[in-house]
């Protein structure tokens, strides 16, 4: 089996996951309060993030994002929730990268199984991504308890090294032709993913990656300036 492993965030999509969906929220018309307390534990904490010598990590920090935007559902059910979903990933289809979703389309057709693999949520990412081609989505799962209403309890996260940890569940080593699979990313952050694969494709990569593809040699997909993702 080949793999086409795609990255959401900054590859597939021209924002980031939570800014846009904090918009959403808005855009919505849920309630303000709520979004504000989340907003602002984010923004905080995106700022804590940024200095060089800061201990708290670009992973801890999306792992916590993740987990305060998820915890504004609280009270709501599946239904609610799904609702706002669906919306939203109609929305994320007008921001989709065509040179991206292109690529993805040939990987398709090329006999690959074509896999999804983002923090993002999966509800986001059905809903974004209807329509294509794709085999699966490793993304992070929404959990629902009885009267199926959402545990706000932290939720995996699937960033950093817990990508391909997730992956290898999904897709043991021994099942995959590693060397002839792909992979499409924007950030250091998913060296493991790239270099999991026979072939890596940079993305409009961060000035990390693109140091590290220059000096392994993979091809880089610049496709223009990506779209605003701080926090508002």
């Amino acid at each position: 089996m080949e793999l086409a492993i795609f990255d959401f965030d900054g590859t597939l999509f021209r924002q980031d996951t939570i800014p846009f969906l904090l918009k959403n929220w808005k855009s919505q018309g849920l309630p303000r309060l709520i979004r504000l307390r989340a907003t602002t534990k984010i923004y905080a904490a995106w700022l804590w993030h940024k200095p060089a010598w800061t201990r708290y990590s670009n992973q801890q920090f999306r792992v916590d994002a993740v987990n305060w935007f998820t915890g504004m559902f609280r009270g709501m059910d599946r239904k609610e929730i799904s609702e706002f979903f669906a919306a939203a990933g109609r929305e994320a289809a007008a921001h989709l990268e065509p040179a991206v979703v292109e690529a993805l389309k040939q990987e398709a057709s090329s006999g690959k199984k074509v896999v999804v693999l983002s923090g993002g949520f999966a509800w986001l990412l059905t809903g974004a991504l209807e329509g294509l081609p794709v085999e699966s989505f490793v993304s992070t799962e929404l959990v629902f308890g009885p009267g199926d209403r959402l545990l706000t309890a932290p939720v995996r996260v699937i960033c950093g090294p817990e990508k391909i940890t997730r992956l290898l569940e999904v897709y043991p080593r021994e099942q995959v032709d590693w060397e002839r699979s792909s992979a499409y990313a924007d950030s250091l952050g998913d060296r493991d993913i790239l270099e999991a694969v026979g072939q890596p494709v940079a993305v409009n990569p961060d000035p990390d990656l693109r140091m590290l593809a220059r000096e392994k040699g993979w091809p880089v997909l610049d496709r223009g300036t990506k779209e605003s993702g701080e926090p508002s």
